[in-house]
């Protein structure tokens, strides 16, 4: 049986299906494999470019380390052998959030961009209308509410309070970040918006 020792890298930005993973590099390169984040979560190969091609065989086994390559567990795509499957991020994300939300019942997917329009001088062009969403706000309060480690990296669920500059409009988005993302971004997940009973949102911290 041939043995793959490999360490998470990302979830693939062009395909959130697939997570990406490599293997200790050799001269300073390191060979990539894709894991899917839902179902059987069975190892690909993959391009150059992160599309994957075909599953591995049965008799590779995926020896799953921590950043530093130390050792965590294994499994291959032999389900009958190995049925137990290593969480994914996605589904660790879910489980962290499950436990934190019920501190944050307000939190919400839907509804924010109604809300905020509400606040609109009129009917916006598409143009106009984007930038009022998107980019008419200042970030005055980041707050980390929860921490989780896995596999030696560290995430975090983030909250940005906003002012909206185009009105009086205050609101937040909860998001999951690395450690290094925390104010900038990209962020991993969008968890949601909340735009009622913020004065009281504090004394959830």
């Amino acid at each position: 049986m041939k043995e793959i020792k490999v360490t998470f890298m990302m979830v693939d930005l062009d395909d959130t299906t697939m997570e990406i993973w490599y293997d200790q590099p050799v001269n300073g390169r390191a060979n990539h494999y894709g894991r899917e984040v839902y179902g059987d979560r069975l190892w690909y190969e993959l391009t150059d470019e992160y599309i994957r091609i075909c599953p591995f065989p049965d008799d590779v086994e995926f020896i799953i380390c921590d950043k530093e390559f130390n050792v965590i567990v294994q499994e291959s795509n032999n389900l009958a052998e190995y049925p137990e499957r290593f969480v994914s991020l996605n589904d660790q994300i879910k489980k962290e959030w499950e436990i934190l939300s019920p501190k944050y019942p307000d939190v919400k997917r839907d509804g924010w961009h109604k809300w905020i329009l509400s606040f609109a001088p009129g009917k916006l062009d598409s143009t106009t209308e984007s930038n009022w969403l998107d980019f008419d706000r200042t970030v005055i309060e980041t707050n980390i509410l929860h921490t989780f480690k896995r596999l030696g990296h560290t995430y975090h669920f983030i909250r940005h309070k906003f002012q909206h500059a185009g009105c009086p409009a205050i609101f937040y988005e909860y998001f999951i970040s690395t450690d290094f993302q925390v104010k900038s971004g990209p962020y991993l997940d969008f968890l949601g918006y909340q735009w009622e009973n913020i004065d009281n949102e504090n004394n959830n911290i």
